[in-house]
């Protein structure tokens, strides 16, 4: 339809085109306004590791600018999560016979409480229903602990050990790295997941509700979760691969297994039956290619269209991987980083990247182009001058 400004229209005709005429006014407006803005987002980071302390920062994207907003002291806190509601900060201290978790009030810093028996060397902190799960590395064990409504740490309810650490060097001693939650699809169980890097192995737990526990004792009637090994107990991963971090897809059909030692990816697919997890290998395929024998850590990008992981030792980078429709994945690209990329966080828009990067106590950040998964450094970057760090979270 083309409408001639000259002429005269009356009547509906003259209102039609009134009502078709404005409507491109404002939508030039919208376009021209859109065109001429930046983007700007403002992003917070929490930041652990090997110090004294951990921290969170603001980040700007606009300017690139780094914001320090708090402080947790604390003796090596090199794994971090909150509480479901943002309001408490949990962080192990890696501290060998020293060892504990700590309860943070994030909004001031303020400690509310460190508790023992996390075993020795706890590296991973997973938060869940008023409880806490932890994997320790130096013993090769998993510990419970229960909260009360504030977020204080109340009680450790369960340590479970596996084959015992006796030596540093030995391989075939147990190494837990990773505890992580997990829906049954069939029973809606709750189940724990927990990497076996020493003893290659994962094993699995079911979460239940502890009938023997005496909670009218505990200063708040919250539920008293335990873990029960499940029929399947355990499933073997290729000797010499030591599993250390896994990530899952968003519709729950698999899972990626990040293997430190062979710098290999296993891709699984994930099913239940009965009170069992049953997973089937998918894909085994190489993501270190530079074989420095130290991955650390792997991400989904929040589309679920790419997958991430670090790498150490040998070129210290991110792989990227394509994720194919049936699950399995395409590497498609390396990025270098900094020196000895631990645990790296995505932004839940999928815009930007953050790596920790231990040995250079840098945080680096990296921009995502969410169409490719490919990643460009943005040569911002946030250095410490008295923390290693080996854990950041976006939020």
């Amino acid at each position: 339809m083309i409408i001639n400004p000259f002429k005269k229209y009356t009547g509906s005709k003259a209102l039609l085109y009134s009502l078709i005429a404005a409507l491109i006014i404002a939508l030039a407006v919208i376009f021209i306004y859109d065109s001429g803005r930046e983007k700007s987002e403002i992003y917070t980071l929490y930041i652990g590791g090997y110090g004294n302390a951990a921290y969170k920062y603001s980040f700007n994207t606009k300017s690139g600018e780094f914001i320090k907003q708090q402080e947790y002291k604390l003796v090596n806190p090199s794994f971090l999560t909150l509480s479901p509601d943002a309001k408490v900060l949990y962080a192990v201290s890696e501290n060998d016979k020293n060892s504990s978790v700590a309860a943070f009030i994030n909004a001031d810093g303020t400690m509310l409480n460190e508790a023992k028996g996390s075993g020795e060397g706890p590296c991973y902190i997973s938060a869940y229903k008023s409880h806490l799960f932890t994997a320790n590395y130096n013993d090769g064990s998993v510990s419970v602990f229960k909260t009360d409504t504030s977020g204080k740490i109340v009680k450790a309810l369960q340590q479970i050990k596996f084959v015992s650490a006796e030596t540093a060097s030995s391989h075939n001693n147990s190494r837990i790295h990773t505890v992580r939650i997990i829906k049954g699809k069939l029973s809606n169980n709750d189940y724990l997941l927990a990497t076996d890097k020493g003893g290659d192995k994962i094993y699995f737990f079911k979460i239940e509700r502890d009938t023997t526990e005496n909670e009218m004792a505990l200063p708040v009637q919250i539920p008293t979760l335990k873990l029960y090994q499940c029929d399947t107990a355990a499933i073997n991963i290729p000797k010499g691969y030591g599993p250390r971090h896994v990530e899952f897809s968003k519709n729950g059909k698999y899972m990626y297994l990040l293997n430190e030692q062979s710098g290999k990816v296993m891709a699984f697919t994930i099913n239940e039956q009965g009170n069992n997890l049953i997973l089937k290998n998918l894909q085994d395929t190489i993501a270190d290619i530079y074989k420095g024998a130290a991955s650390a850590d792997i991400h989904l990008a929040p589309s679920g269209e790419f997958l991430y992981t670090s790498h150490r030792r040998g070129k210290d980078g991110l792989s990227i991987f394509k994720v194919e429709s049936n699950g399995t994945l395409k590497q498609i690209a390396y990025q270098s980083t900094g020196s000895y990329p631990r645990q790296f966080s995505i932004t839940p828009d999928g815009e930007f990247l953050f790596v920790a990067c231990q040995k250079e106590r840098t945080i680096q950040v990296f921009k995502v182009n969410t169409k490719t998964g490919f990643l460009s450094n943005t040569q911002k970057h946030l250095t410490f001058p008295d923390l290693e760090p080996s854990v950041v979270l976006v939020k």
